[in-house]
C-alpha cells in the first residue's frame, strides 16, 4: 500500500510504536495459507568467510539531491529513511555524480597545459548538502564518478553524446591538443572540492557507462582508451592529489557481461592494475552472475541497477513479474542476493533515491522543488534488509538451502554478531531447519519480516536455536532477516571506550566511538546516556535520541556508534577533554580521553 507522509502529519507517537507490531501479529495469524508449508533443510557456516562487504547504497545525481535540498517540510523524514541505522534503509555508500549536477570548469582555458579556472558554488546542486546529512548518520563511503567531461576536452564538442578525451589513442585529433592530463585533474579537482568541504570522498572513478553514446553527459571509450587513461594520467593523478582516502574505481561498464570485458581489461596490465583498488559494473542487459575478473582477490561492485520498467510508480513489495522487469520490492531483493552470491559483489548500489512521478527510485516527491509529501516504495525496504543488518567490514559466509525457492545470504558482522536473510519466493510458508556450525549452537535468534504488508516488522516466535540447529517459519513471499546474538553469560563486564574525531564542513565534529567488553560475562541492556567534548554536549541524533541503546555486548565483543557535537566544541587544533557516560543491566561505565580536535 502507498505511503504518504506530509509536515502535517498527526500519527500519534503510540501508533507508530505499535503499528510494526500489529502488522507482525497480523502476519503470524493470518498470512499462512491454507495450502501445505514447503519442509526446507540448510546450512550456514560463520566460521568460514568469503567476500569482506563494503556497504549497501545508491546515487542520487541529476538534480534529485536539490529535489530534497529545497523541500524543507520534508527532506529531513526522507535523508532519515535513507540513511537511519536504527529506523531506516541504513545505506553505508553514497555514490556522487561528477558533471551530471555542476561542471566546474565551464570555459576553457584555451590550451590544455594552460591553468584552469575552476567555478564552484559548494553545493553541486544538493548532492554536497545530501552527503553532509548522511555524514550526521555515520555514512562514511563517498563514490565520486564522472559521467563525462567539458566539451572543449572532447572530440565531439559537446558534453553529451559520447565522444572521446582528446588525445586518446585511437580517437580523432583535436586541433587544440592533447587533453588527457587536464581531464584527469578536472576529474580529480572535484574530490579536492568535496574534501574542502569535509566530505572525504573515498572512491573514485573517470567513467560511467564507458560503452554508452546517450543525449547527456557521456564518454564512449574502448577497453584500450581505458587502460591507456587508467595507468598514464588518472592513476597518477590520483596518487599526486594528496587525498590519501581516495581510492580508484574502474569501469561501471551499463552491464555486467561488458564490465567483465573492461575490467579484465584493466586487471590484465600491471600498470594499470596497480591503481585499481575496486572493479565495477552495472546489471542493464546482464545480470551479475559470475564474478567480474577471475582470479583478482579486489573488491568487485555491483554500482547501479534500476528496474527499465519503471513507466508507472510502483510501491509493491511483490507484482510476481518477470525477474527482469519486476519493478518491484521482492525483485530487488532477489538481484541483490544474486549479485552476493552469485556475482560476489562486496557492495550493491541503486540507481536513484528520490525523483517525482514515475520513478524507479526509493522515493517519489510531490514536486521538484517545495515538495509536501512523498510516498516511499518497498525498493526501499528491501534494500535496507541487507544495508541495516549487514555493516561495512562484514565477511559473507557460505549458506546453502534444499529449497530453489528460499534464497539464502549469511554475514558475520565485525562485531560477531551474525545475520541471515532469507527470501522465500514460494506462495506457501517455509518451514526450515538451518544446522549451523557448532561455534553458533544455542545463539539467540531475533527476526524481523518483510513482505506486502511490513517493512523489516520485528516478529516474534517464527525462530529458535536448538543447539546447533536453526528453526525459522517463513511467511510466503517476503524476506525475513534473522540476526544471531551469542547466549548471555555469568561473569565480570569491563567495558573499555575508544573514539575518533572528525571534522565536518560546517564545523561541527563527530566522534566514532567503539564500547568494548574486555570482561568474561555479558553486559546486558547497554546504554549511552550522555558525552562531551570540551565544554559542548553531544547527542546520537538524528539516528536517535539518549539515552541511546547498544543493547547487549558479549564478552570479547563490541558497539560502535556515532556522537555528533556541535562546532561550539572548540577550534581544530585545540585540546578537548572528552567524556562518555552510560549504564547497563546491574552498573555504570565512563571513559574520558584527551582530544586533539582535527580540523577538515
Amino acid at each position: 500500500m502507498t505511503q504518504k507522509t506530509s509536515a502535517n502529519s498527526s500519527l500519534p507517537d503510540v501508533l507508530r510504536i505499535i503499528t510494526p507490531l500489529l502488522c507482525g501479529l497480523v502476519m503470524l495469524f493470518c498470512a499462512f495459507p491454507a495450502t501445505a508449508q514447503v519442509q526446507a533443510t540448510g546450512t550456514a557456516d560463520f566460521t568460514t568467510n568469503l567476500q569482506q562487504i563494503d556497504g549497501f547504497g545508491f546515487a542520487n545525481p541529476f538534480g534529485r539531491s536539490g529535489y530534497l535540498q529545497n523541500s524543507p517540510l520534508i527532506r529531513d523524514a526522507v535523508v532519515d529513511k535513507m540513511f537511519n541505522t536504527v529506523t531506516g534503509a541504513g545505506a553505508s555508500i553514497l555514490r556522487l555524480g561528477i558533471i551530471t549536477d555542476s561542471n566546474i570548469e565551464p570555459n576553457s582555458p584555451g590550451d590544455p597545459n594552460a591553468t584552469p579556472t575552476y567555478v564552484w558554488d559548494g553545493n553541486d546542486s544538493g548532492q554536497v548538502w545530501l552527503a553532509q546529512y548522511a555524514q550526521k548518520y555515520g555514512t562514511r563511503r563517498f563514490y565520486q564518478d564522472s559521467w563525462g567531461a567539458p566539451s572543449f576536452m572532447k572530440t565531439n564538442g559537446d558534453t553529451d553524446n559520447g565522444g572521446q578525451i582528446c588525445g586518446m589513442p585511437g580517437a580523432t585529433a583535436c586541433a587544440t591538443g592533447d587533453w588527457r592530463q587536464a581531464y584527469a585533474n578536472f576529474v580529480v579537482q572535484y574530490a579536492q572540492f568535496y574534501h574542502q568541504a569535509g566530505i572525504p570522498v573515498t572512491d573514485i572513478n573517470f567513467v560511467n557507462e564507458p560503452n554508452e553514446n546517450v543525449t547527456y553527459a557521456s564518454l564512449t571509450l574502448s577497453t584500450a582508451q581505458v587502460v591507456d587513461f587508467e595507468k598514464n594520467y588518472f592513476g597518477p593523478a590520483v596518487q599526486a592529489s594528496g587525498l590519501t582516502s581516495l581510492k580508484i574505481v574502474c569501469c561501471d561498464h551499463s552491464n555486467w557481461t561488458g564490465a567483465k570485458q573492461y575490467d579484465t581489461a584493466v586487471n590484465s596490465d600491471p600498470v594499470a592494475a596497480a591503481f585499481v583498488t575496486t572493479y565495477s559494473g552495472h546489471e542493464y542487459g546482464a545480470t551479475a552472475t559470475s564474478a567480474l575478473v577471475t582470479g583478482s582477490t579486489k573488491h568487485s561492485w555491483m554500482s547501479e541497477w534500476a528496474s527499465a520498467n519503471a513507466t508507472a510508480f510502483n510501491d509493491s513489495w511483490d507484482m510476481r513479474e518477470n525477474n527482469s522487469t519486476a519493478n518491484n520490492g521482492m525483485n530487488l531483493a532477489m538481484d541483490i542476493s544474486r549479485a552476493l552470491t552469485q556475482g560476489n559483489v562486496s557492495a550493491y548500489l541503486y540507481w536513484y533515491g528520490d525523483s517525482t512521478g514515475a520513478t524507479g527510485g526509493f522515493f517519489s516527491l510531490s514536486a521538484t522543488s517545495n515538495a509536501t509529501s512523498f510516498m516511499l516504495t518497498k525498493r526501499l525496504w528491501a534494500l535496507a534488509d541487507f544495508a541495516r543488518f549487514v555493516r561495512p567490514g562484514a565477511y559473507r559466509v557460505p549458506a546453502t538451502t534444499s529449497n530453489s525457492q528460499t534464497v539464502i545470504t549469511a554475514f558475520r558482522n565485525t562485531n560477531g554478531n551474525k545475520v541471515i536473510n532469507l527470501l522465500n519466493q514460494n506462495t506457501s510458508a517455509v518451514n526450515l531447519l538451518l544446522t549451523l556450525d557448532a561455534s553458533t549452537a544455542s545463539w539467540l535468534p531475533t527476526t524481523y519480516v518483510t513482505d506486502e504488508n511490513n517493512a523489516i516488522a520485528p516478529v516474534s516466535g517464527i525462530a529458535g536455536v536448538t543447539g546447533n540447529t536453526l528453526s525459522v517459519t517463513l511467511s510466503p513471499r517476503s524476506m525475513t532477516s534473522v540476526l544471531l546474538a551469542p547466549p548471555k553469560v555469568s561473569g565480570s563486564v569491563q567495558l573499555l571506550t575508544s573514539a575518533t574525531l572528525q571534522k565536518f564542513g560546517d564545523g561541527s565534529y563527530q566522534a566514532t566511538v567503539k564500547v568494548s567488553n574486555l570482561g568474561t560475562g555479558t553486559a546486558s541492556q547497554v546504554e549511552l546516556d550522555s558525552s562531551s567534548l570540551g565544554s559542548a554536549a553531544g547527542d546520537t541524533l538524528p539516528t536517535a535520541p539518549l539515552p541511546y541503546q547498544l543493547g547487549d555486548i558479549a564478552p570479547g565483543s563490541f558497539a560502535i556508534f556515532v556522537v555528533n557535537f556541535p562546532a561550539s566544541a572548540g577550534n581544530s587544533g585545540a585540546a578537548a577533554a572528552e567524556r562518555y557516560m552510560g549504564s547497563y543491566d546491574g552498573g555504570s561505565f565512563s571513559g574520558s580521553m584527551r582530544a586533539v580536535l582535527p580540523g577538515i
